[in-house]
Parts: C-alpha cells; structure tokens; sequence
C-alpha cells in the first residue's frame, strides 16, 4: 500500500467509533454476556422481557417477589461487517445500524453484503 493509497482511505471517512454502541446492557455485561443496551440501559432482549412482564429495569435486574433476578443472555460477538466495530445485538450478528441498512437493502446475501458495506 503506497502512501497515495493512505490517504485515499484517510479521506474516506471510514467508519467512527461508536461510543454509545459500547454501552453495555445492565443485565448482559458479564464475560460472554455482553450485549450493547439500548435505552433505559437493557438490550433489546432484556427490555423486552421486562415489558412482558410489567416491570421496570430496575426490577428486572433485581426480581421481584414472582420473578428472580434476571440472568445475562449470551453474547452475539462483534457486527460481522468488516469494517465495523459494534457489538451485534441480534442472531444474524449484525450492530443495529447494520441490521437497518441490511433490511432497507432488500436483504441480500449477508456474507457477500457484510464483506462490501
């Protein structure tokens, strides 16, 4: 790579940190258990589970007197879009920016669509 090619790329824009997307769930922030949180500080499993259930995050994380505190859910690992560094938040292990773009593209082949986006 030839020092034209650097700058090319520096003058890209390629992707910024995210720092927000490294927010880590209340409840999934153990090792293997990191998940990204979304408002109100759960991840999307967690804050779904919470409002099935009439509770609060809060609540959720700490259990109440039917339901015990909640476990931390498994890691869904890295985006798997080359060029990204969010964590996944989904089974198709894709961040949520990704998972948005992958949808409106009709949904094309995730391998070859992660490797170019």
């Amino acid at each position: 790579m030839g020092v034209e090619d650097v700058d090319v790329l520096c003058r890209a824009d390629v992707q910024r940190r995210q720092w927000s997307a490294e927010r880590l769930c209340l409840v999934c922030r153990t090792p293997g258990h990191e998940r990204p949180a979304g408002l109100g500080g759960l991840c999307h499993t967690c804050a779904g589970a919470a409002g099935f259930r009439g509770q609060s995050g809060e609540v959720h994380m700490s259990g109440d007197d039917r339901i015990g505190p909640a476990a931390p859910r498994l890691s869904f690992g890295r985006c798997l879009v080359a060029s990204c560094n969010r964590r996944a938040d989904n089974r198709l292990g894709l961040c949520a920016p990704h998972r948005r773009n992958w949808g409106r593209a009709g949904e094309p082949g995730l391998v070859g669509w992660c490797a170019t986006e």
